[in-house]
């Protein structure tokens, strides 16, 4: 399954140092439940588009959140947001946004975990949110 995320894995070792590894190749790349569009298809039959499409400036959020070895997904956060155009007066508080975009995000259902030499490891997955909302990525609504 091609998922249009960044994903960056995280040695599942308790110790804090170990965690800190990162692993660039990795037999099995976790997987979202479902058809290859169905993680985008769960964010955007969620999303509450009077609260993302209020304001008309194009700002373009960085989510991130860690997926466990169980393929639990936690530790939601926007790690990054940035106006898009020039004329954009950047939203100084921009909390009711960002709220939104993090609820939708913890709905997300348990995935298959990566891999690397058989072993299931931990990794943090990031993916981008433009706002206003408006470039639809769910293909398939029988997802």
């Amino acid at each position: 399954m091609i998922i249009l995320l960044s994903i960056i894995t995280l040695n599942s070792h308790s110790q804090t140092n170990d965690r800190e590894k990162i692993f660039l190749d990795y037999e099995q790349m976790p997987t979202f439940p479902g058809k290859s569009d169905s993680v985008w298809c769960l964010i955007e039959s969620n999303f509450r588009y009077d609260i993302l499409n209020a304001r008309s400036d194009t700002v373009k959020y960085i989510i991130r959140f860690r997926l466990d070895t169980l393929g639990i997904a936690s530790d939601f956060e926007i790690v990054r947001s940035y106006p898009i155009t020039l004329e954009t007066n950047y939203p100084t508080n921009d909390s009711i946004v960002r709220s939104e975009i993090l609820r939708v995000f913890r709905m997300m259902p348990r995935w298959e975990p990566g891999s690397i030499k058989g072993k299931k490891v931990n990794c943090w997955i990031s993916t981008a949110i433009t706002i206003p909302y408006s470039k639809f990525k769910c293909h398939n609504k029988n997802n």
